[in-house]
């Protein structure tokens, strides 16, 4: 996509210093009780791993962005899932100086009505949680992680600048 509002020279130089793409899944990982991890490879390189854990419980969650992001090769982690039928809640865990877990977490996942975020962070570390509202009345558990798993993956994909490529083959 070209953005035509910018200068021709700010574009041309633009596409010299920066390639966009997307994002490649360099592994799928699929446990028995349903979690999925993926492993994403950036067009530079840099890797993000994001999970989804179904039924969740929060500290399992923030558990699990803990122990991902010593893993060799790992910039960043963002670990969800649904908790309590009532939220999607996730941790982000981050070596890398150029994110800021509130201000990231912020404009991927955006605010409520009254204007609170729903993310939040400081340093290294953060942390959302978005209600689901009505749709977690639903009782067939997987079209559930499936809406929740596409809904979060864009919203990450997009905050890192990549377009969601199709839902990978499960």
């Amino acid at each position: 996509m070209q953005i035509s509002t910018l200068p021709a020279g700010m574009r041309q130089e633009l596409a010299e210093r920066h390639a966009l793409g997307l994002p490649s899944v360099e592994r799928l990982f699929e446990s028995t009780d349903g979690t999925r991890r993926y492993l994403l490879r950036l067009g530079d390189g840099r890797t993000v791993e994001t999970v989804l854990m179904p039924e969740g419980e929060r500290d399992t969650i923030a558990q699990a962005a803990d122990f991902l992001i010593r893993r060799e090769d790992i910039d960043t982690v963002v670990v969800y899932g649904v908790v309590g039928d009532k939220f999607i809640e996730g941790s982000l865990r981050t070596h890398s100086p150029s994110v800021d877990p509130a201000a990231w977490l912020e404009a991927a996942f955006g605010f409520d009505d009254r204007g609170r975020a729903f993310g939040g962070g400081r340093r290294d570390k953060g942390g959302f949680r978005i209600p689901i509202g009505f749709l977690g009345r639903s009782t067939d558990r997987a079209q559930l992680w499936s809406l929740v798993e596409h809904a979060a993956r864009t919203a990450l994909l997009k905050q890192l600048g990549e377009e969601p490529a199709s839902p990978v083959a499960t």
